[in-house]
Protein backbone atom coordinates (compact mmCIF):
# COMPACT_ATOMS: atom_id res chain seq x y z
CA UNK A 1 0.00 0.00 0.00
CA UNK A 2 2.87 2.36 0.82
CA UNK A 3 4.44 1.65 -2.55
CA UNK A 4 1.20 2.46 -4.33
CA UNK A 5 0.85 5.79 -2.49
CA UNK A 6 4.47 6.63 -3.22
CA UNK A 7 4.09 5.84 -6.94
CA UNK A 8 0.83 7.80 -7.10
CA UNK A 9 2.45 10.81 -5.37
CA UNK A 10 5.49 10.61 -7.64
CA UNK A 11 3.26 10.47 -10.74
CA UNK A 12 1.26 13.52 -9.61
CA UNK A 13 4.45 15.50 -8.91
CA UNK A 14 6.03 14.59 -12.23
CA UNK A 15 2.86 15.48 -14.12
CA UNK A 16 2.61 18.83 -12.34
CA UNK A 17 6.21 19.82 -13.01
CA UNK A 18 6.16 18.61 -16.61
CA UNK A 19 3.07 20.72 -17.37
CA UNK A 20 4.64 23.83 -15.90
CA UNK A 21 7.84 23.51 -17.93
CA UNK A 22 5.84 23.19 -21.16
CA UNK A 23 4.40 26.70 -20.90
CA UNK A 24 5.89 29.15 -23.34
CA UNK A 25 5.88 32.90 -23.11
CA UNK A 26 3.64 34.42 -25.75
CA UNK A 27 5.25 37.50 -27.29
CA UNK A 28 3.24 40.53 -28.27
CA UNK A 29 3.44 41.92 -31.79
CA UNK A 30 5.53 44.82 -30.51
CA UNK A 31 8.06 42.49 -28.88
CA UNK A 32 8.26 40.42 -32.07
CA UNK A 33 8.89 43.49 -34.23
CA UNK A 34 11.59 44.74 -31.84
CA UNK A 35 13.24 41.32 -31.84
CA UNK A 36 13.15 41.22 -35.65
CA UNK A 37 14.68 44.71 -35.82
CA UNK A 38 17.48 43.77 -33.44
CA UNK A 39 18.11 40.58 -35.39
CA UNK A 40 18.64 42.64 -38.56
CA UNK A 41 21.26 44.84 -36.94
CA UNK A 42 24.71 43.78 -37.93
CA UNK A 43 28.27 44.68 -37.22
CA UNK A 44 28.29 46.65 -40.47
CA UNK A 45 25.53 48.92 -39.14
CA UNK A 46 27.49 49.51 -35.97
CA UNK A 47 30.64 50.39 -37.91
CA UNK A 48 28.73 52.79 -40.19
CA UNK A 49 27.14 54.60 -37.25
CA UNK A 50 30.46 54.79 -35.42
CA UNK A 51 32.10 56.26 -38.52
CA UNK A 52 29.36 58.90 -38.88
CA UNK A 53 29.73 59.91 -35.24
CA UNK A 54 33.51 60.07 -35.54
CA UNK A 55 33.21 62.22 -38.69
CA UNK A 56 30.79 64.61 -36.93
CA UNK A 57 33.06 64.89 -33.90
CA UNK A 58 36.14 65.48 -36.09
CA UNK A 59 34.34 68.29 -37.92
CA UNK A 60 33.36 69.85 -34.60
CA UNK A 61 36.85 69.39 -33.15
CA UNK A 62 38.52 70.96 -36.22
CA UNK A 63 36.19 73.98 -36.20
CA UNK A 64 34.22 72.91 -39.29
CA UNK A 65 30.96 73.68 -37.51
CA UNK A 66 28.82 74.18 -40.64
CA UNK A 67 29.94 70.79 -41.99
CA UNK A 68 29.14 69.14 -38.66
CA UNK A 69 25.72 70.80 -38.53
CA UNK A 70 25.01 69.76 -42.13
CA UNK A 71 25.23 66.11 -41.05
CA UNK A 72 22.24 66.49 -38.73
CA UNK A 73 18.62 65.77 -39.64
CA UNK A 74 15.30 66.24 -37.89
CA UNK A 75 12.02 64.35 -38.01
CA UNK A 76 9.45 65.86 -40.36
CA UNK A 77 6.33 66.26 -38.24
CA UNK A 78 4.23 67.00 -41.33
CA UNK A 79 5.10 63.60 -42.80
CA UNK A 80 2.99 60.63 -41.73
CA UNK A 81 6.11 58.48 -41.37
CA UNK A 82 8.24 61.21 -39.69
CA UNK A 83 10.90 60.80 -42.36
CA UNK A 84 14.08 62.71 -41.52
CA UNK A 85 14.74 65.95 -43.35
CA UNK A 86 17.77 68.23 -43.42
CA UNK A 87 17.89 71.25 -41.19
CA UNK A 88 17.04 74.58 -42.83
CA UNK A 89 19.62 77.40 -42.97
CA UNK A 90 18.40 79.04 -39.74
CA UNK A 91 18.62 75.74 -37.85
CA UNK A 92 22.08 75.05 -39.31
CA UNK A 93 23.32 78.41 -38.00
CA UNK A 94 21.76 77.75 -34.56
CA UNK A 95 23.51 74.38 -34.30
CA UNK A 96 26.80 75.92 -35.45
CA UNK A 97 26.48 78.62 -32.77
CA UNK A 98 25.78 75.97 -30.14
CA UNK A 99 28.85 74.00 -31.22
CA UNK A 100 30.86 77.22 -31.08
CA UNK A 101 29.59 77.92 -27.56
CA UNK A 102 30.56 74.43 -26.41
CA UNK A 103 33.67 73.58 -28.42
CA UNK A 104 34.70 69.97 -28.85
CA UNK A 105 38.29 69.69 -27.69
CA UNK A 106 38.43 65.91 -27.70
CA UNK A 107 36.12 62.95 -27.60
Amino acid sequence: MKKLKFILLLTVLLTTFSCQSGKQKVQSKEEKSINEFVAHLTEVDTVLITNLINQFMEYAKNGQLESAAAMLYKADSADVWNEPIQLDNNELHQVAKMLESFPVLSY
